[in-house]
């Protein structure tokens, strides 16, 4: 914030008419989950494909753990959730994403609804967490049924 105030500043003392001060950390950048099944049982196993997907028309740019990639998603619904993997090493990686392209995550998340639940239809959201930018990116709802 402090960097944004003095480049203002500074196009402000040097006359510039056009000027902008980018903030290298405002990504615009969409989360979406899918997935294939539609019902399923309790403590089974489903797959939910997760990529960011760049609406804008400037190239996007996302660093993520290489191998623990897993750990920087989360669903919003405390009954559907999925065992991380073990991961050895965890390089961080950038990713850069074309306008108007998407990254799809290397290989689905395989989830599962808690036994815990007594809801016959859930849905759930799938959120991106990511330190380049402070806050959670939530894809739109996913829906399933529960089958007892």
């Amino acid at each position: 914030m402090r960097s944004r105030v003095l480049i203002l500043a500074a196009c402000f003392f040097a006359g510039a008419i056009f000027c902008r001060a980018d903030d290298s950390r405002h990504v615009e950048l969409k989360a979406v989950a899918s997935t294939d099944s539609t019902e399923i049982h309790p403590d089974s196993v489903f797959e939910v494909t997760v990529s960011l997907m760049n609406p804008t028309n400037v190239v996007q740019h996302v660093r993520i753990p290489d191998c623990g990639w897993d750990r920087v998603w989360r669903s919003n619904n405390r009954h559907v959730t999925w065992d991380f993997w073990d991961c050895d090493y965890n390089d961080v990686i950038s990713v850069d994403i074309d306008p108007g392209d998407s990254y799809v995550f290397p290989k689905p998340l395989r989830m599962y609804v808690t036994g815990g639940t007594k809801e016959s239809h859930i849905e759930f959201k799938m959120g991106f967490k990511e330190s380049t930018f402070g806050k959670t990116l939530w894809s739109d709802p996913v829906g399933i049924d529960v089958i007892p």
